[in-house]
């Protein structure tokens, strides 16, 4: 990590406390317990690669809560030992009110280089994404993909390596103008749709107090 919030509950100090990451991600019955992974996004890692840390939840793998994930969280308050998906035998972690929210890391900074030299056809954008895919993972094997298949690589890299933190891939949505599908996993029915393109649901509605307060702004300023 090269910068996070900083966090904790000591001396009146700051924290978003419920609204931390493990708070939804974890399973151990001290926060929210609301946030589970996609098989779609489970099955793009292998079991070899260190940012593995998923474990079932529900047997049923047709199931919306049937993989959850260890990556958020501390080891205080944990309940024990849990086996992952990959084999492996790791602490279950819990709520942690006190943990950095990640703004900035290397990981991403690589991922940032990979896909802007990807999208200038330079040459060695490939390697610099195989640096981070090797990091993550000793078995890793370069692509050697080129174009728009290495952007689509990096693209899915970047889904893996900064999901649940801080929206990463829904502002890549917008970023680059992509629809969100999520009719290709485990997602239960009420959200199991399609964001197209440029979807009015991509913008944020203007707050009311903004609505009231600057009179440059009329009700159809809105967004839809």
């Amino acid at each position: 990590m090269i910068w996070g919030f900083p966090q904790t509950t000591e001396n009146g100090g700051q924290s978003l406390y419920y609204g931390t990451p493990s708070s939804f991600f974890e399973q151990t019955g001290n926060g929210y317990d609301a946030f589970w992974i996609s098989a779609e996004l489970v099955n793009s890692f292998t079991l070899t690669d260190v940012r593995n840390t998923f474990y079932v939840y529900d047997p049923d793998p047709t199931a919306p809560d049937y993989v959850a994930t260890n990556k958020f969280g501390g080891l205080d308050g944990s309940p024990g030992d849990i086996p992952m998906i990959n084999g492996s035998i790791q602490p279950l972690k819990a709520t942690n009110f006190n943990e950095s929210l990640n703004m900035m890391r290397v990981g991403e900074m690589y991922l940032i280089e990979a896909e802007a030299k990807a999208r200038q056809n330079e040459a060695d954008a490939g390697t610099i994404l195989f640096a981070l895919q090797s990091n993550r993972d000793p078995a890793a094997v370069k692509s050697g993909n080129t174009g728009q298949a290495l952007i689509n690589e990096i693209l899915l890299e970047r889904r893996k390596e900064l999901y649940g933190e801080l929206g990463i891939d829904w502002l890549d949505a917008k970023r680059l103008q992509l629809p969100i599908d999520r009719t290709t996993s485990n997602h239960p029915p009420p959200y199991n749709y399609v964001i197209p393109v440029n979807d009015p649901r991509f913008a944020l509605k203007i707050p009311q107090t903004e609505l009231q307060a600057n009179k440059s702004l009329r009700a159809g300023d809105q967004n839809p």
